[in-house]
């Protein structure tokens, strides 16, 4: 379609597409599908979902171009399961669909062109002048351009005087319903069945099951309470719902269920807005968490000479024997507490000396700054004593 659009946090997100479907007797839109996606069996088979949503039936033959989506193998399996019988036109006779055509050029003609930031104009750019660039007067969204088409086509289109009957197509088919019936025995049911019959394989047709997490698809993890029955590496048949992505059809061990969204149906790659004031929270939140466990270091002197910086102005002695003179006993950290940060500092006997920064209540300061110190000391001792070892002393001359 030529126009742009735009999203709720995204400037510019291109152009959709639509399909489109059109009864051949009646010369009345009977169903559409846009996305952004290009054309594809996804596109042909939501078209089908739609079409019976809005009427309750589906077509007994569809005339199709030969298209590389309209000859995909699931298009061929929805059509053989309803008995639709496929006829494909002629190569390069467009005008064998000229009911489409007219259709689509009625659209582009009385919708796209009235609307702002269409691209109609740019089949010849040097007219164009950088003022009035499609690409500066992007207005519309998505959900905006359903609801144009939609009234278009089901409220104002059909209703119109058709030349070809001299009347609208909404009288004719009121006065083709007694003489045919209304032909209930074929009515097809807009059910669970349906939908996942016209839902698209996201990707791979298959996904291997993690029996703790569930399946992983389009950046969400969805669960089912019969997934945790799983053996390792096992997999299954995925079918995403592209009206609601919330839930996605699992066939586990030949049953198909419905398996929810872990994450409340949030993706993992969220908007820019989402995404600018999560950054906005972690950030302050790491702000107050530092203002908190930001303490002076101050450098004490012992009563033995050496040096050791601790916070909160304390002081310990550091000596020159490899064994700490800490207790290596001592209380296990309260869960509530995270590990602290540690900084080093050079004693005047030239031995490094750890300063505690503590990040927890004062309470638990003493038990994890003992407990931190002996791994610190069993650590060094590992590195010195094997250097103390093989080191020959001096001899006097």
């Amino acid at each position: 379609m030529n126009i742009f659009l735009k999203g709720s946090a995204v400037e510019d997100l291109g152009k959709p597409t639509i399909t489109l479907m059109v009864d051949g007797s009646l010369s009345k839109a009977r169903a559409f599908y846009l996305s952004y996606s290009p054309a594809s069996s996804t596109s042909v088979l939501m078209c089908l979902r739609d079409y019976v949503r809005r009427n309750n039936r589906l077509p007994k033959i569809l005339v199709l171009d030969n298209g590389k989506e309209f000859h995909s193998h699931a298009l061929l399996l929805f059509c053989s399961l309803f008995g639709i019988t496929i006829r494909w036109r002629r190569a390069s006779h467009p005008r064998d669909s000229t009911i489409v055509e007219r259709m689509l050029g009625v659209t582009e003609k009385e919708i796209i062109q009235q609307l702002d930031g269409n691209s109609i104009a740019m089949k010849d750019p040097r007219m164009v002048s950088s003022t009035h660039h499609p690409d500066k007067h992007i207005r519309w969204t998505l959900p905006a351009l359903h609801g144009v088409f939609e009234y278009f086509l089901f409220d104002v289109h059909c209703k119109r005087i058709h030349p070809r009957f001299g009347m609208s197509p909404d009288d004719r088919e009121k006065r083709q319903l007694p003489e045919y019936g209304s032909r209930s025995h074929v009515v097809v049911r807009y059910d669970q069945t349906l939908k996942l019959l016209t839902a698209p394989h996201c990707g791979p047709a298959t996904r291997v099951i993690d029996r703790k997490r569930g399946v992983y698809a389009d950046g969400m993890w969805y669960w089912h309470d019969r997934l945790a029955l799983a053996e390792k590496g096992e997999e299954c048949e995925v079918r995403t719902e592209l009206w609601r992505m919330r839930i996605l059809y699992v066939c586990f061990r030949g049953n198909w269920y419905v398996a929810q969204a872990r994450d409340g149906g949030r993706r993992k790659a969220g908007t820019a807005g989402s995404l600018s004031c999560s950054c906005a929270r972690r950030t302050a939140r790491g702000r107050r968490m530092r203002r908190r466990t930001r303490t002076p270091l101050r450098t004490h002197k012992s009563a033995n000479g050496c040096g050791e910086t601790r916070p909160n102005g304390t002081s310990a002695c550091a000596t020159n024997s490899p064994r700490p003179t800490t207790s290596t006993k001592s209380s296990a950290w309260p869960k509530s507490c995270q590990r602290p940060r540690t900084r080093w500092a050079a004693s005047s006997t030239s031995a490094l000396v750890r300063a505690v920064s503590s990040t927890c209540s004062t309470q638990c300061r003493a038990s994890r700054a003992s407990m931190w110190h002996a791994r610190l000391s069993r650590r060094r001792l590992k590195q010195t004593l094997p250097q103390t070892a093989t080191r020959s002393p001096r001899r006097s001359s």
